[in-house]
């Protein structure tokens, strides 16, 4: 697929706390697509929630839909760019915000794709509680911290835009366990003495 993220045949998706950042050189005009081939699973709708997403060329839009006939949530979500956030959907919309310039954005450096949120971003103490479906929480517990770490998501007014929460006192989640001591037992062929390492 040319697109950041395709959901072709449609189905249950919670798509919550992602960072996207679509290139210039991108072939497609929006970063996901649904529904672009058959719709065929019972089960469709959509829960967009706490994300964020660089057009870095400008003009591409977030997400297009080929069919609206499901149910659709979108809320909370930061976009940053002069195309559309929606096409061919119908939806729930809370709270989405477009920044056409990323240096408005308030992100601590988009030129290295960190898109963690400055104190002065527009985004901060913007965004709504997105509740639960099905008693799946739709709030994001976590946001990605670089390289392949996660920081707690904590939330002390209302929540932030986008997949980023400001806030000062932030608590690094850490994601290794704690290693334990394996042993492996060697058996030495033809005299089946064993050795325990």
């Amino acid at each position: 697929s040319r697109y950041l993220i395709d959901f072709l045949g449609g189905g249950n998706v919670f798509m919550i706390g992602n960072v996207l950042a679509q290139s210039p050189g991108a072939l497609e005009n929006f970063a996901i697509e649904y529904g672009k081939e058959t719709v065929n699973i019972t089960a469709n709708a959509m829960f967009i929630i706490n994300n964020t997403f660089w057009a870095e060329n400008k003009t591409n839009g977030f997400l297009e839909m080929n069919t609206s006939s499901f149910f659709n949530k979108v809320w909370n979500n930061l976009y940053v760019g002069d195309g559309k956030i929606i096409e061919n959907m119908k939806a729930d919309t809370s709270k989405n915000l477009q920044i056409k310039n990323v240096s408005l954005a308030g992100f601590t450096d988009a030129s290295k794709y960190d898109f963690q949120l400055k104190e002065n971003s527009p985004a901060v103490n913007r965004g709504r509680d997105p509740e639960e479906s099905a008693g799946y929480p739709l709030m994001p517990k976590q946001q990605y911290m670089h390289f392949c770490d996660a920081l707690a998501r904590k939330i002390f007014d209302k929540p932030d835009i986008g997949a980023y929460e400001f806030n000062e006192d932030t608590q690094v989640f850490n994601q290794e366990e704690e290693e334990e001591e394996l042993q492996f037992t060697i058996v030495h062929q033809p005299d089946g003495k064993a050795s325990t390492i």
